[in-house]
């Protein structure tokens, strides 16, 4: 049975408030008795005491604990961004509640619902698409958050991004000094406002390469539909442009998809095209050695995205405004 502060209070004869305050670090600060917190605190560290942080939360309006929102744990991506914010957040006394919207907008806005209802202190998260009522009753709330990999657009909430425009020019571009002109663009959510900007950074290589944009090498991919469209859409490229020498991926999703096609149609993609990708992961590091690829600052975007989300979460709780932060990060190679 999980003991409380009174109990503990009771086997030492000490008053509820002294245990409180001694074991939350305020026994200096409240006067108690360096001995009475010595007393306290190795009786908790012999039962192995563990505080109910909801009922804490209840106290001071603070659980110390985040959620964190991704559109697919599974991808390598979002797993490792998981990690590291798990041990960032951790570094500043914060546990880390994660889950996966599986790129439903329906669920996120229940997981965002069902973080405030248990008083999760702040949000980072990666959005498929907040409804338009969700984002509302967030704003009224000034319910800490940040978004992460995902611009919303018209929205006043902190963000962090890579530059997309820049991370396809440099890896387009390093694909067309290696011999590649006819490079087909494949994308997958093209709606979204960072694959917009990935698109254009694609064309802007061509342009800088004396390269002309052939709208047939642009594809867009159903990512809920993924494993089926990319063999459909592979086939019909191959039909349709013979004479395409390059696969340059939005997303390294869509590259290890492209990757299981080349596979099953017995095709040696490293002799055959230039290859290039946005992010990557080991399996794509092994099949294409020679790939192109500018990988996410995962490391600078965790640390960014739990600093501001507990310095909003301070602010908050202070009572005073903070003005939202919008970063935007340089991928690595």
């Amino acid at each position: 049975m999980r003991s409380s502060l009174k109990d503990i209070a009771e086997r030492l004869n000490v008053s509820i408030a002294a245990v409180s305050w001694t074991l939350s670090g305020q026994g200096d600060k409240r006067r108690i008795g360096r001995e009475v917190q010595k007393r306290i605190m190795a009786y908790a560290e012999e039962i192995n005491y563990r505080p109910n942080y909801i009922a804490k939360g209840l106290q001071t309006g603070q659980t110390r604990i985040l959620g964190l929102i991704v559109p697919d744990i599974t991808d390598s991506f979002y797993s490792s961004i998981a990690r590291q914010m798990e041990i960032d957040a951790e570094g500043r006394g914060y546990s880390l509640m994660i889950c996966s919207s599986e790129a439903s907008q329906e669920r996120e806005d229940r997981l965002l619902s069902t973080f405030r209802s248990r008083q999760i202190d702040g949000v980072v998260i990666a959005s498929v698409e907040v409804s338009d009522s969700k984002m509302k009753e967030i704003f009224e709330e000034s319910f800490p958050i940040v978004t992460f990999d995902r611009l919303l657009p018209n929205t006043p909430y902190n963000s962090i991004m890579i530059d997309n425009v820049e991370a396809s020019r440099h890896v387009t571009a390093a694909m067309i000094a290696a011999g590649a002109r006819r490079i087909a663009f494949v994308t997958t959510n093209s709606h979204l406002q960072e694959m917009k900007d990935r698109r254009r950074g694609y064309e802007k290589a061509l342009k800088e390469g004396g390269i002309a944009l052939d709208e047939d090498l642009v594809c867009d991919i159903c990512f809920q539909e993924k494993e089926k469209a990319t063999f459909a859409l592979f086939d019909e490229m191959r039909r349709r442009c013979p004479d395409v020498d390059g696969f340059f991926f939005a997303t390294h999703v869509l590259a290890v998809e492209a990757f299981y096609y080349f596979h099953e149609r017995g095709i040696d993609v490293n002799e055959r095209y230039q290859l290039g990708s946005i992010h990557s992961e080991k399996a794509l590091k092994a099949f294409a050695p020679q790939m192109k690829v500018t990988r996410f600052p995962v490391e600078n975007i965790s640390r960014e995205a739990i600093r501001i989300v507990v310095e909003c979460i301070q602010s908050f709780h202070r009572g005073e405004y903070r003005k939202p932060e919008h970063l935007v990060l340089a991928c690595v190679d």
